[in-house]
């Protein structure tokens, strides 16, 4: 029952007191407690307290009563399947009102929660902030907010499209289906199936209409790397079908598939100052695995104490840490057994001392993850002020993603928890090269196109998660690898970790590559990697 507690408060995007917990494994039916304290906090706080359960047990009744007619509205609402639909092997997607309901209590408490007040800071006149989340919030997690985040994918994915030569001339696709011969069309992939010839077929969709698009071996697209709920381009040749489900209807056989992707010809940007700027991910404070000593031995670095490449560490202008700066509390089953500090506040004060040995000239620009104190669904506002408040003047807050710029260059920091759906939507993919992934992000110019999978994601009436500007810099973490790789004059960089292998990750086999530093130089493009164990 711990674990099925913890699980349901941290989908919530809600911590809480170990004490606390023990309070309410106690009650007949913590669930249910849980639940009826948090229906009954109008403005949920960061951490539950006992001062919270005391005053909502006073209350339990009535907060009960609202919580169960709630859940038996909800499940009147929920799609009743088939014995035989069930066992279908199709990655079938609707974008119908049971389908956004369903994900909306996956994604968090978000829908509940009152807008965030806007957070203004000072920045330096070579920092500027260009897009983040934070202040911005507008979805309270109705189904028109997610009709609006859709339609604002489709429209700016679409005018990236018909940019590029290949889409000129691209019509919706209702338009599409009274043509003859070969059409262009541009739409979200809402489905993705396997014939029984072995051919994809997918179904794009926009807001015109939807059409089958068969992907064969003649081709090519058939071995595409497409993923539900990205916007692409198709050029093909229509036809009829006297088979299956398309009997009599419209399909397209493509003959090519368009992704926005990123211009061939595009120049990068570099600063005048001879500047650099360093990256550390993933440093996860507070668990039994955290690599203190090789953290200390970075910083000692970047005082120039020790280590080589002093000159490079005199030049470090920037520190860019995209999320998971602490390790969490509740982030997944029994991670109490592996916490070296069990308190959340502990945890971010414990870091705040840490980055207090930076130099005080070394801006840092701090971004959260998915194991960090804020609300789970993407994209994410920056840390609330009580925690902000335990780091050194030198700590500028974003949110995950943000797109800035340090002296002129351009930087796109995410921490990456997409990365899960795209390794499990394509086999080819492995956190080991995680550099892989950020291409396949910057092909298809979105961070996280997969909506209902491991990723939540909020209705923003923007999506800003579309890579609509191109960075000189994309940066990422959540990978616990190190890479350092170019596309197409972007930089990609993935950042390391500083924790050694947990037991999730042995049970995994997987390996992390942790204590490293990419260095980049903003001035001359040019960059390295520095080894701190």
């Amino acid at each position: 029952m711990r674990e099925k507690l913890l699980n349901f408060l941290t989908e919530k995007g809600t911590l809480i007191q170990s004490e606390a917990v023990d309070f309410i494994l106690k009650k007949e039916e913590p669930i249910q407690f849980i639940k009826n304290v948090l229906d009954n906090i109008e403005d949920p706080p960061l951490v539950l307290t006992m001062e919270h359960l005391r005053k909502a047990d006073v209350i339990g009744k009535k907060a009960a009563s609202a919580i169960l007619k709630i859940e038996a509205e909800k499940e009147i609402l929920k799609p009743r399947l088939k014995p035989e639909q069930e066992s279908v092997k199709t990655e079938k997607r609707s974008f119908d009102e049971n389908r956004i309901l369903d994900n909306l209590a996956v994604g968090g408490g978000y829908a509940k929660k009152k807008l965030m007040v806007r957070y203004v800071q000072e920045l330096p006149e070579n920092i500027k902030i260009i897009k983040d989340i934070t202040g911005n919030s507008t979805c309270q997690g109705k189904i028109d907010d997610f009709k609006l985040y859709f339609n604002n994918r489709l429209k700016t994915l679409r005018k990236i499209l018909k940019a590029g030569p290949r889409m000129i001339g691209a019509t919706n696709i209702s338009d599409a289906k009274k043509k003859d011969g070969t059409v262009k069309i541009i739409g979200i992939v809402s489905d993705i199936r396997t014939t029984k010839k072995g051919n994809k077929m997918i179904t794009l969709e926009d807001e015109s209409d939807t059409i089958s698009v068969l992907l064969t071996g003649d081709n090519g697209p058939v071995n595409d790397s497409t993923i539900l709920d990205e916007v692409i381009g198709v050029i093909g040749t229509k036809f009829r079908s006297d088979i299956g489900r398309n009997k009599n209807n419209n399909l397209l056989k493509a003959e090519e598939l368009i992704r926005p992707d990123v211009p061939v010809n595009r120049n990068p940007n570099y600063c005048k100052e001879n500047v650099f700027v360093a990256f550390v991910a993933d440093i996860h404070v507070g668990s039994k695995t955290f690599l203190k000593d090789e953290f200390l031995n970075f910083l000692g670095w970047l005082k120039g104490n020790n280590g080589r490449k002093r000159d490079v560490a005199k030049k470090v202008g920037y520190l860019v840490i995209p999320g998971d700066t602490v390790d969490g509390i509740g982030i997944y089953p029994n991670q109490e057994e592996e916490l070296a500090i069990d308190d959340i506040y502990g945890q971010y004060e414990e870091l705040g001392r840490l980055l207090s040995e930076v130099p005080e000239h070394i801006k840092m620009i701090v971004l959260p993850g998915n194991h960090d104190a804020v609300r789970p669904a993407e994209p994410q506002p920056t840390f609330s002020e009580e925690i902000r408040e335990l780091f050194p003047h030198n700590v500028i807050f974003v949110g995950n993603p943000c797109y800035f710029s340090l002296s002129g260059v351009e930087i796109l920091a995410y921490h990456g928890r997409s990365m899960d759906d795209f390794i499990k939507a394509l086999p080819s993919l492995d956190y080991s090269k995680a550099i892989n992934i950020m291409t396949e992000m910057l092909r298809k110019r979105h961070l996280a196109p997969i909506y209902g999978g491991r990723t939540p994601i909020a209705p923003e009436h923007r999506d800003y998660l579309v890579i609509d500007k191109i960075p000189d810099i994309f940066v990422t973490g959540h990978g616990h690898s190190t890479g350092m790789s170019k596309y197409k004059g972007v930089t990609l960089i993935n950042a390391s970790a500083w924790q050694s292998q947990t037991k999730y990750q042995k049970m995994h086999n997987f390996i992390p590559d942790p204590a490293k530093v990419p260095i980049f130089d903003l001035c001359t493009g040019k960059g390295s990697i520095i080894n701190f164990s």
